[in-house]
């Protein structure tokens, strides 16, 4: 009885990690792509912090070709 509560604790953590790096993933590909910060950039902050973290850095960076405005 033991390992059967043990493999559900494992399997449960594996299907939370799945979706939590889904959606840092998604983070980063819709928002991080077409911005400054970039995919790359953007998934690693989304899965350092959390995935609103990294959409709010996300959403601050500039667009890529936007010209800043002084």
């Amino acid at each position: 009885m033991l390992q059967r509560d043990v493999y559900s604790n494992q399997t449960n953590l594996l299907i939370a990690a799945v979706i939590y790096f889904l959606i840092c993933f998604l983070v980063a590909w819709f928002f991080g792509r077409p911005r400054k910060i970039g995919f790359g950039w953007s998934l690693l902050f989304s899965i350092c912090f959390t995935p609103i973290a990294g959409y709010l850095m996300t959403i601050y960076s500039t667009r890529s070709g936007e010209k800043i405005k002084r």
